[in-house]
């Protein structure tokens, strides 16, 4: 981001903006907000499924899907590590205040979320398909990977990390 400047007076908290850098059409704030700089209108914000909040910004009429957490960090958040990943601090994903995101390697990211309860595996993850029931019989079964794959409506690869202990590996 290379501009930045600030609205609402001195307060301790001023929203300040910020150009982003590769949509410089676009500007993001320190409150987690997004405005197109030329019409000075605020982008709407939508929550994916995961709870992170996206918006859609326009180059050269071609729409980049931008998570906010993410522009308010390349914005606002000093990375002299250049790690790669952007931890929400208090695990509340829609809370992208600078002071709440922090750069983060995807080992530590990992090891926050645990510590914090918030990683969530096996059948309590949105996305699961199988029971841990279905898993301990897969694990179990002799019938080769798309034999099995089909009868669980699951793909070939799902077995196959299923049966090598890539995934499901908290069931031992």
């Amino acid at each position: 981001m290379d501009t930045q400047h600030r609205t609402q007076g001195d307060s301790v908290d001023a929203e300040i903006w910020a150009t982003i850098t590769d949509c410089p059409e676009y500007e993001v704030s320190t409150h987690g907000r997004v405005r197109n700089r030329k019409r000075n209108t605020i982008k709407v914000l939508s929550q994916r499924r995961n709870g992170y909040l996206q918006t859609t910004l326009f180059v050269d009429h071609t729409p980049r899907y931008r998570l906010v957490h993410r522009l308010v960090a390349e914005a606002f958040v000093s990375n002299p590590r250049r790690k790669k990943c952007v931890n929400h601090i208090d695990g509340v994903k829609i809370n992208n205040h600078p002071s709440n995101l922090e750069w983060v390697t995807a080992h530590e990211n990992t090891q926050h979320g645990i510590a914090m309860g918030l990683l969530t595996r096996g059948v309590d993850r949105y996305n699961a398909k199988l029971t841990e029931v279905e898993v301990l019989a897969i694990r179990e079964s002799t019938d080769c990977l798309k034999v099995t794959a089909d009868k669980h409506h699951v793909s070939i690869s799902t077995i196959w990390n299923i049966r090598h202990r890539v995934s499901w590996k908290h069931l031992g």
